[in-house]
């Protein structure tokens, strides 16, 4: 019996048509439709880009948003009116991490890039995207194909963009203190510290500019965010995400009160604060752990022990007789009374009934001046007593109420 032979070179140029590139690690780089790649899959198809007959989606878990490092499942979906047809993909992001979840897609690197490819046909493919620590927004570049067997392949595009999903702010327990002690306890006028996360935007961190305060009124918001204490408006001095120096309003209330954040993330849940009619705290250096007061001499330059900031500032101990500055917040009334929430120069003495006392080492010191001399800063020119060489305990109290910290003046005849 005869049988006729029957060329397969036709059979084979087929068959690898409909393989080309059976496996994703094979696919060159800079085929997921990103800017200055051209047409994806051109190179070795012939293409009808996102012709009317399909499309290709990613599926996010919710909406567009990420959050910083945080890891999301993706999956890619090639569809074509042919059902007969195979598909496969590309995508790229232009930050983040890349990893499979499943045999069906493998990952690449190219100069640094990664991409994600099918590494055989399917109906859809799933893999891993963490996302980056910082930034505000990610842009993805997707191509799909889907082919006939045949060089001539559909091929559709796709473009998402995710941003930074906005976050709540959470204000610490026991996160609303007094910022000169750093303890519970605020009044009207005193400056404000609180703790928490998420109090400003990502990547936030500054102070008021004189562009921030305008026809001497003190800002009540700064880069989105915004401060109640007992249902008004703090002045806000600093922001971050995880602090904020804030100056209480206005307020004749006494006792439990309760303070709330707002940000483009909404609203914190209100936490608690002791607001009194005084809340007395003095300021201190930051170098020791805070243990000397931030006293300074009447040219400006720092009472303190040699060398306390190393090179980057001078400073000597106090003499007996002479005159230091220290400073403070929350000490109450004066007279005249200055209002919260303004810019303010000048000299407002505590009122009448303070009944101040300060101490140096035990010690009544002379108080020639002592009242309000810049927005929610009170200064107390304080003569030190006659003391021999050492450090020793600055005490202070007004209104009944005691400076509850324990800070240090070095002194040295």
């Amino acid at each position: 019996m005869r049988f006729n032979y029957i060329p397969i070179t036709g059979l084979f140029v087929f068959s690898t048509a409909l393989l080309a590139y059976p496996s994703g690690s094979r696919i060159p780089a800079g085929n997921a439709g990103e800017p200055g790649t051209g047409t994806p899959c051109a190179s070795c198809h012939s293409v009808t880009l996102n012709p009317a007959a399909g499309s290709v989606k990613l599926a996010l878990p919710g909406a567009n948003t990420f959050t910083a490092s945080t890891t999301q499942r993706w999956t890619v979906t090639v569809s074509d009116t042919n059902s007969s047809y195979r598909t496969g993909f590309q995508l790229t992001a232009t930050a983040g991490t890349l990893k499979a979840a499943t045999s069906t897609t493998v990952i690449t690197s190219t100069s640094g890039k990664q991409y994600v490819t099918h590494s055989n046909s399917a109906t859809s493919y799933t893999f891993d995207w963490t996302a980056p620590s910082s930034g505000d927004s990610v842009t993805v570049y997707l191509a799909g194909a889907a082919a006939s067997g045949t060089r001539q392949t559909n091929v559709y595009t796709s473009v998402v963009t995710l941003t930074r999903a906005a976050v709540r702010p959470a204000i610490s327990a026991g996160g609303v203190v007094n910022a000169a002690s750093y303890v519970a306890g605020i009044s009207a006028g005193s400056w404000v510290t609180i703790y928490g996360t998420n109090l400003a935007s990502a990547g936030v961190s500054r102070a008021w500019t004189a562009a921030d305060i305008v026809n001497g009124k003190l800002p009540t918001t700064l880069e989105g965010t915004a401060v109640r204490i007992n249902g008004k408006y703090a002045a806000i001095a600093y922001v971050s995400e995880s602090q904020l120096n804030v100056q209480a309003p206005d307020d004749t209330s006494t006792g439990t009160v309760a303070v709330d954040v707002t940000t483009s993330g909404g609203t914190s849940d209100a936490v608690t604060a002791d607001l009194r009619s005084a809340a007395p705290g003095i300021f201190r250096f930051s170098p020791s752990s805070a243990k000397y007061a931030a006293a300074v001499f009447a040219d400006g330059s720092l009472a303190a022990p040699v060398s306390l900031f190393g090179s980057s500032a001078t400073s000597r101990p106090a003499q007996p007789g002479e005159t230091v500055l220290l400073f403070g917040t929350g000490f109450g009334a004066t007279t005249p009374a200055v209002s919260a929430g303004a810019t303010y120069s000048g000299a407002a003495p505590l009122a009448s009934g303070a009944n101040l006392v300060v101490k140096i080492g035990g010690a009544a010191a002379d108080v020639a001046f002592a009242g309000i001399s810049a927005p929610g800063l009170y200064q107390f020119n304080v003569v030190v007593p006659n003391l021999s060489d050492g450090e020793y305990l600055v005490e202070a109290s007004a209104w009944g109420q005691n400076v509850p910290t324990q800070q240090y003046l070095a002194v040295k005849r």
